[in-house]
């Protein structure tokens, strides 16, 4: 057989890579640096809470306070378990890079009061993964935050308010997160 480079096949000449025949749909090959590799899920989940109506009330959250509304996870989640509270578990065994993007809809029970969310980690404030807003009890206010950390089996992200007085109204919560492998 001729010597030929990979990246001058076409048509017929073309393969599925080595070991397609073990991986389930979905999945990607991941190189381990020593010439192997195997076929894996990239680990992701989602969780949802709308309530535009009467919302969640959180009463004077003036430290941080877990936000926990009744919340519907996603049905073809990877490598992550969801409580129906909010709470994404990784119960993968590697450890893995992950990106969280959490969108919120809050309404303040009083005169606008900056409002702050953050996203937690285990019971910890990620760095970097906070915002405060003006809100008040008139204008839905909505949210974006984005983090990045690292997961170890177990470890979970949660998001978090607090105000200096008055109550939160969240509406609405999405919660996603997505590893890098």
């Amino acid at each position: 057989m001729p010597n030929v480079a990979h990246a001058s096949l076409s048509g017929a000449d073309l393969h599925e890579p080595k070991g397609i025949a073990s991986a389930s749909a979905g999945m990607v090959y991941v190189g381990d640096g020593a010439s192997s590799g195997s076929w894996r899920y990239i680990p992701h989940s989602f969780c949802y809470y709308a309530d535009i109506g009467t919302g969640t009330t959180y009463t004077t959250p003036t430290s941080y306070t877990l936000v926990n509304p009744t919340t519907t996870g996603d049905a073809n989640q990877k490598g992550f378990t969801h409580n129906s509270a909010g709470r994404l578990t990784y119960t993968g065994s590697d450890t893995i890079d992950v990106t969280i993007t959490c969108t919120l809809t809050a309404k303040h029970s009083g005169s606008a009061t900056d409002c702050f969310f953050q996203l937690y980690k285990s019971g910890s404030g990620i760095a970097g993964a906070e915002v405060v807003e003006e809100v008040n009890s008139t204008n839905y206010s909505g949210l974006t935050i984005v983090g990045h950390t690292s997961l170890t089996t177990n470890q979970y992200v949660e998001l978090y308010c607090k105000a200096a007085s008055g109550n939160i109204v969240i509406h609405a919560v999405n919660l996603s997160v997505i590893g890098h492998i």
